[in-house]
């Protein structure tokens, strides 16, 4: 049977997914920094594993014929079949170890969009448990760690499991929490004047954004940048030069989620000693998307 590229294509795609599972396009976690550990070279080495892992498979199937491709994407095919046998064999042990190997999102900081804590929300509750006030601190939204799920960790490490960097700092930080707050039970609540009042006593370094509005006033963080008020044009223009200078000196792809040239920018001014986040980037690039025609089109995509 002879197989044409727009059967062939996702014939190899579907073949390539049963075999490498969730590896297969493997979404790397875009993590900035933010509170504690910060090491996003751990996404980059496994992702480099993975793309060679999925390469290997790329260059097997090239080599198949159009027939063996189709009795293999074929569900009707026994598991019985010879070649069907030798495909399921091939780099399963490879498979495996990087499935095993695969870092949980939390693995090169807490910075990670899908994680991160809904301080809006949280700012007005007039109460903490010990785990809320811990993963907000984090910056962490609370629902992606139960209370069972830190006692397990805790846990491993007492049995002197080996634990990535920030479950360490957060189990650190969770001790010193609750030396601080001892709890009766779980129901033991903190309120925020407490808990912020310690905060600042001890000058815990927390996610800028962690805040109350129980609290009559906290001192805030220095802003990054200096605020200038601009007229209009002159708003109108700044963010002109913003998508200009991105676009065509960074490579920067509008509307792309996972864009690096927020860190880029972030690293660029650090060598100039100037000081500002890749979330503040993020922010003045989405904005200045706006001065772009509807018609245009990257020349990437």
């Amino acid at each position: 049977m002879k197989l044409d590229e727009s059967s062939r294509g996702p014939a190899l795609r579907k073949l390539m997914k049963s075999r490498l599972g969730r590896l297969f396009e493997w979404p790397k976690p875009d993590v900035e920094k933010t509170v504690g550990p910060y090491e996003p070279d751990i996404f980059d080495f496994f992702d480099k594993e993975r793309a060679l892992l999925e390469e290997h498979f790329h260059t097997l199937l090239a080599g198949l014929s159009d027939e063996n491709i189709d009795v293999l994407a074929d569900p009707r095919t026994p598991n019985s079949n010879r070649l069907k046998i030798q495909w399921n064999s091939v780099h399963c042990s490879d498979i495996s170890k990087l499935k095993r190997a695969e870092p949980p999102w939390y693995a090169g900081g807490f910075g990670v969009a899908n994680y991160r804590a809904d301080f809006r929300y949280w700012s007005q509750m007039p109460e903490f448990t010990l785990n809320e006030a811990l993963l907000l601190s984090l910056g962490i939204e609370p629902k992606h760690f139960s209370d069972d799920e830190i006692e397990k960790l805790q846990s491993e490490m007492e049995r002197g499991a080996n634990l990535w960097k920030p479950m360490e700092y957060l189990l650190a930080r969770r001790k010193q929490m609750a030396r601080q707050f001892p709890t009766y039970g779980r129901g033991r609540k903190i309120s925020p004047l407490e808990l912020f009042a310690w905060i600042e006593q001890v000058k815990l370094d927390v996610h800028p954004e962690f805040n109350s509005k129980y609290l009559t006033a906290r001192p805030q963080k220095a802003p990054e940048l200096e605020t200038v008020r601009l007229d209009h044009r002159e708003k109108t223009s700044m963010l002109q030069l913003i998508v200009t200078m991105a676009v065509g000196g960074y490579g920067y792809e509008p509307g792309k989620p996972r864009s690096q040239t927020p860190k880029e920018i972030e690293n660029d001014a650090a060598e100039l000693g100037i000081e500002v986040s890749a979330e503040t980037v993020r922010k003045y690039l989405r904005s200045s998307e706006s001065q772009i025609s509807a018609d245009w089109r990257s020349p990437k995509s």
